[in-house]
């Protein structure tokens, strides 16, 4: 008979937990929220880990996946905020859709050699995360790598069918890019936020302009230099009043986060709907944050593009423009 673990209301105060060998398939938020756990056994007889299996286990930090699992869900670990090390299954071909996400701990992810797609948010506000290398990415979705700001390298395959929009937004870390010869799609804003990135190839500037402006590839110098860091100045004094609107925002959708955390915890399988109602204002919150913080980013570091399109129209009456070679 196929066993499956189904602890959808599990709330024990217990550091570790070792799943017993026979279990096939952790369900859906079987453990999510189980906030003093440390440490957990995955059986070698498990195959499947579903979507949010542990999400929200903010005292977990490890997670050692045997080879057996061949699913791994959406969410599975996202909001793991204590998560050092990660080792993946031998034949993990792809993370899903913010499988890691807000894991700011996270930094090491081992096991990654046959991974050669990323989807959406995989790795979205892992701050900790150094480097992905070893596997020969190939398909990186939307904001894979958003906020990971500790990021210093990526590997990529010798060809790139897809990299999504903000894939490395606000990877301070980030410099030399080394890209393919073979690329498929680059979507827009690929390394916003990305001050030091660096891309060897200035003719790539040319074919994916609003992914790569000039100014993160060679020959960008042989423009005329202006005071990049007054523009910067300039920008971010005319949008402070929404800077300070958005912060207090932020902090109050965060205070209401926390509640209802605390809510979810104690409800148990007490009323389960009012516990799954706070879940999925929780979640709301969780996009909210994330643009917010995306509109906090562009003014606190604005886009290049962003400052020189502002400056040639304020500069256009005199005849002056940043674009001048």
């Amino acid at each position: 008979m196929d066993l499956r673990i189904s602890l959808t209301s599990a709330t024990g105060d217990d550091e570790e937990l070792v799943i017993p060998e026979g279990i096939t398939q952790i369900d859906t938020g079987a453990l999510r929220l189980c906030t003093s756990m440390r440490r957990v056994t995955i059986p070698t007889t498990c195959t499947r880990i579903d979507e949010a299996a542990f999400k929200g286990c903010t005292a977990l930090e490890e997670a050692v996946i045997p080879d057996s699992v061949t699913y791994l869900g959406k969410h599975a670990f996202s909001g793991c905020t204590s998560l050092r090390r990660v080792v993946l299954p031998a034949a993990t071909a792809a993370v899903l859709a913010g499988t890691f996400s807000g894991c700011t701990a996270l930094e090491r992810v081992e096991g990654a050699g046959g991974i050669k797609r990323i989807e959406r948010e995989a790795f979205s506000r892992c701050s900790s995360l150094v480097e992905l290398t070893g596997n020969p990415l190939s398909y990186i979705d939307s904001r894979a790598f958003h906020s990971c700001t500790a990021l210093e390298r990526v590997e990529f395959a010798e060809r790139l069918d897809y990299a999504g929009e903000m894939a490395f937004s606000r990877c301070e870390s980030l410099r030399d890019v080394t890209l393919p010869a073979q690329i498929g799609t680059l979507r827009n804003d690929l390394f916003d936020g990305c001050e030091h990135v660096r891309v060897g190839d200035p003719d790539l500037a040319e074919r994916f302009p609003n992914a790569l402006p000039r100014h993160l590839c060679e020959g960008w110098g042989r423009l005329r230099p202006i005071d990049r860091n007054k523009l910067a100045r300039e920008f971010r004094d005319r949008h402070e009043d929404d800077r300070v609107a958005l912060e207090q925002r932020r902090a109050q959708i965060e205070r209401e986060y926390e509640e209802l955390g605390e809510l979810a915890s104690h409800l148990g399988i007490l009323d389960l709907k009012r516990r799954d109602r706070a879940l999925e204002r929780q979640q709301d919150i969780e996009a909210e944050l994330e643009d917010i913080d995306a509109l906090l980013a562009e003014i606190r570091n604005p886009q290049w593009e962003t400052l020189v399109d502002d400056f040639n129209e304020r500069r256009r009456a005199t005849g002056e423009s940043a674009r001048d070679a």
